[in-house]
């Protein structure tokens, strides 16, 4: 960054650079001599750092002789940076250092800074607020791999403030940091609510809950029968109700599915949809389907977890494979209620198999449907989708929030990184002063005399 174009500081701010406020080094290469050897340590690299802090869980070992042992070792308040990434967003990622292993070293997928004239803490964020932004991404080298580079960190502008100034701005970021990320838990966990409160109406619509004013008092609830199917007998279903396996609530197709085997070749697919697998055979006129139909998925991890529909609609004319089932509803039921229906039922005592969980046409003997009168049927699917409306808008909602928390995080940390997030103290030491103090020390400081012995090794850049 030139200085004509450095943001102006608050009185007692100074642009300095990183090898200025500390001391700055990458770390040892790996290499196939030091896969073993009289010296194993661990060492943390690229894949240990995350946006959340360290992650230990896999840490490494090479050789490392004392000479090199003195140069890498962590020491708890050293800021390490991602040194390179093949993402742009994962080019500066930062962590800090607590001495969470003894006798850590670390490797040259890592920057380490070495705070000397700011608080490990402010240099943490401003990398981190850098980073976020894509700051050290203009500036790396290379094309399909970005690189920062230590001399491309070293020479990098970092605004100083004075120490006691920068200990107010963590402390106000750490405060502000831990509402967002309350704020983030609680969005994250919206995913978990919405699908309760979708299961929730579903079993509410089809339990005659939501649409027991609508029937009015004059429909009384059926007491406890041993001729309703045993997962209805608790149920207290309206007087109204009955009850009848979906094999006989739906006309089945399934015999003009498309059957793929592995010999099959794609002949012509026209211009319908083809619901599922890309293999079709010839003669391919006689599956074609046309009209009004409801596709139940018939095998697939997802009968069990749900994570998406299973039931869909198709119109028009289009062809299926032998992985959906298709059927049309009889005159007895609505087709969308049948729809929300399938999605409504735990289909666990129903498949075959575990690893590759199966709905056979027979099943569909054991699942039993209620059925409401018709019109009660249409009310309870208008209940459901303004239910499920409102439902994916709160989603949609807590989506959007959730980005903007972290463009609120970033605006945070932009106004610390200018003097706008906490008040200036005229009393602080001007940071020009500490910079200037921490220089004289350094030139003062005796340099040891290098003998003819064994030079120190140099990381590879």
């Amino acid at each position: 960054m030139n200085e004509e174009i450095q943001p102006k500081l608050p009185s007692g701010w100074c642009w300095s650079r990183f090898d200025h406020i500390g001391a700055v080094g990458l770390g040892r290469q790996r290499s196939p001599a030091n896969h073993t050897g009289p010296s194993m340590r661990p060492y943390v690299r690229a894949a240990n750092v995350t946006w959340h802090g360290l992650d230990l869980t896999d840490v490494k070992e090479m050789n490392f002789d004392e000479a090199d042992f003195a140069r890498f070792q962590l020491r708890a308040g050293d800021v390490l940076i991602n040194e390179g990434s093949g993402s742009a967003t994962e080019v500066g990622k930062p962590a800090i250092w607590k001495g969470e292993i003894a006798d850590c070293c670390f490797q040259n997928t890592l920057l380490r800074v070495q705070p000397t004239a700011c608080t490990s803490d402010f240099v943490y964020n401003y990398i981190k607020f850098c980073a976020r932004g894509g700051g050290f991404v203009a500036s790396t080298q290379g094309v399909s791999i970005y690189h920062i580079g230590r001399e491309g960190l070293a020479k990098y502008p970092v605004p100083v403030a004075p120490l006691p100034e920068q200990q107010r701005i963590v402390s106000r970021i750490h405060s502000l940091s831990a509402k967002s990320k309350n704020a983030r838990n609680h969005l994250d966990n919206a995913a978990n609510l919405v699908e309760k409160y979708r299961k929730a109406i579903l079993r509410a619509a089809f339990g005659g809950k939501i649409t027991k004013e609508w029937r009015g008092p004059q429909v009384r609830e059926r007491s406890a029968s041993t001729k309703l199917p045993a997962e209805f007998r608790n149920a207290n279903l309206p007087d109204t109700w009955e009850t009848t396996p979906l094999d006989r609530a739906v006309h089945n197709h399934d015999a003009r599915r498309i059957p793929l085997k592995k010999d099959d070749r794609v002949k012509r697919q026209g211009a319908y949809p083809y619901y599922g697998a890309s293999g079709i055979i010839d003669h391919i006129d006689d599956y074609i389907y046309d009209g009004k139909y409801l596709l139940i998925a018939e095998d697939g991890a997802n009968l069990l977890s749900r994570s998406t529909s299973i039931a869909f609609t198709a119109m028009g004319k289009f062809w299926v494979n032998n992985h959906a089932h298709i059927v049309q509803p009889n005159e007895n039921y609505d087709h969308d209620f049948i729809r929300y229906y399938i999605e409504s039922v735990d289909l666990r005592p129903y498949v075959t198999g575990s690893a590759q969980p199966k709905l056979t046409q027979g099943a569909f003997e054991r699942i039993f449907v209620v059925c409401p009168p018709r019109n009660e049927q249409i009310e309870i699917v208008r209940r459901i989708e303004n239910a499920l409306a409102w439902i994916d808008r709160l989603a949609a909602e807590a989506t959007s929030a959730r980005k903007l928390i972290a463009h609120l995080d970033q605006a945070v940390l932009s106004k610390a990184f200018c003097g706008g997030l906490v008040p200036q103290d005229p009393n602080d030491e001007p940071a020009s002063v500490l910079l200037e103090r921490i220089k004289g020390e350094k030139n003062g400081a005796v340099q040891p005399r290098r003998g003819r012995g064994r030079p120190p090794s140099v990381a590879r850049f």
